[in-house]
């Protein structure tokens, strides 16, 4: 897995108005979770930066190798 040596940014969410309580802005990562949800939604954004990784890492290899086969053209 590519690494980048940062820790994962904290993830801060707001409701638009219209969409919380009264047409209040409500931060959604303030409300209280059961365990099993703060365990969803850890899982869900370490599965996500992984992914991201990964498709960054591809797209690094598949470059690379494009490079090389265009240079070995000339």
């Amino acid at each position: 897995m590519l690494t980048t040596g940062s820790q994962t940014p904290a993830l801060k969410v707001t409701l638009e108005a219209g969409q919380g309580r009264k047409g209040s802005k409500d931060d959604v990562t303030d409300r209280d979770r059961s365990p099993v949800e703060d365990a969803f939604y850890e899982s869900f954004l370490l599965q996500s930066r992984s992914d991201v990784e990964s498709l960054y890492a591809s797209n690094i290899y598949w470059s690379q190798k494009h490079a090389k086969e265009v240079k070995d053209l000339d």
